[in-house]
């Protein structure tokens, strides 16, 4: 019987182990529960195949270590254009989690024996298993876990010629100890995100991979702590002139509409500096946990060329979109990463 590791011995193991581990013990789970064989393995490809009587089901599948609804946006837009139908492997499904893969119809299986499986005829949907040992908490090492790790990240995705600037010279601009910053290039050298050439000097590299892993950790470890709160919707311009007073400025899906004219937001964001106490009590805001308004600190210092459309970093607009599992900004996500992000985080 394929048994997991202590936590201890799982930890160090690297990210393909874990990935072998979590793909065999799901399908042996899955073959236990619902009796299904797998007759082809193209790991390689990522293709996998099975025999449910006389119908054949053809699979693409994604393993994820943890999974949580940050990471819902990155996955869907992974499956895009696959001809071959989706399936996420992965640890533990919650059944909070397992009922909005659910609702958008996302093939799953886990370690712990949850399936939702949906290829008409085909219907499988068990939920409530649990996992044979407890799932260690998602652990983002250093300076995925850290929000100054994050912010700093952010700035360099932000402008890749940041990384050539001294420790020293970073500091002023972020506004974190030049200890701290010293610590996050010494840990993205160690992941490959940062290379140094005798001549060019440090260079941001792996971009690409960099980006997606600051918007999986971006809900969950920076967001919570830059949130003022929510609020009721209130009537704002959205050229964004009575916000420039405040020193404020659109994110999220206002800011995703005013830089594809695709979308209809349903969620008012914004971005405020010092002067978020005056903008609440002259836009006589109420505070509402299920309110449509968010009021969010500006935590970064460097300018950007799309200031001037009154919307903060592009970046920060992508994450928030995919962060959510709405389609429709997955959509708008694609045309914000092609229209104003391909050029500097894929090219050399």
């Amino acid at each position: 019987m394929f048994m997991f590791m202590h936590n201890e011995q799982y930890n160090v193991m690297n990210i393909a182990q874990k990935e072998q581990i979590i793909f065999e013990k799901a399908l042996t789970k899955l073959r236990r529960t619902i009796g299904w064989e797998r007759i082809d393995n193209l790991g390689a490809n990522n293709e996998i195949d099975f025999q449910n009587g006389e119908i054949r089901l053809e699979f693409t599948f994604v393993i994820k270590n943890e999974f949580r609804t940050g990471q819902i946006g990155l996955l869907m837009q992974q499956f895009v254009g696959n001809r071959r139908v989706p399936l996420l492997i992965t640890r533990y499904v919650n059944p909070i989690i397992g009922e909005k893969l659910k609702e958008l119809k996302i093939n799953y299986i886990d370690t712990a024996g949850n399936i939702f499986i949906t290829v008409p005829p085909v219907y499988i949907y068990i939920m409530g298993k649990k996992p044979d040992e407890e799932v260690p908490a998602k652990k983002y090492l250093g300076t995925f876990q850290a929000a100054a790790g994050l912010q700093i990240v952010f700035a360099l995705l932000c402008d890749r010629e940041l990384v050539k600037k001294t420790v020293r010279e970073l500091a002023e601009l972020t506004g974190f100890a030049t200890g701290t910053i010293h610590n996050v290039f010494n840990d993205l050298a160690r992941r490959g995100f940062i290379i140094k050439h005798e001549k060019t000097g440090k260079k941001l590299v792996n971009r690409r991979t960099l980006l997606n892993k600051w918007i999986e950790a971006y809900p969950e470890n920076l967001k919570p702590k830059i949130i003022y709160g929510k609020y009721k919707t209130i009537q704002i311009e959205q050229t964004g002139n009575d916000l420039k007073e405040y020193g404020a400025i659109w994110g999220g899906e206002t800011a995703a509409a005013l830089m594809t004219n695709y979308l209809t937001p349903k969620i008012q964001t914004i971005f405020i500096g010092d002067e978020v106490k005056k903008f609440i009590f002259r836009k006589r805001l109420e505070l509402d946990p299920k309110g449509d308004l968010e009021l969010m600190e500006i935590f970064w210092k460097f300018k950007w060329p799309e200031a001037e459309m009154n919307v903060v970093p592009p970046i920060l607009v992508y994450a928030d979109l995919m962060a959510t599992d709405d389609e429709r900004n997955i959509e708008t996500a694609k045309l914000i990463y092609e229209r104003y992000l391909a050029r500097y985080i894929e090219e050399d």
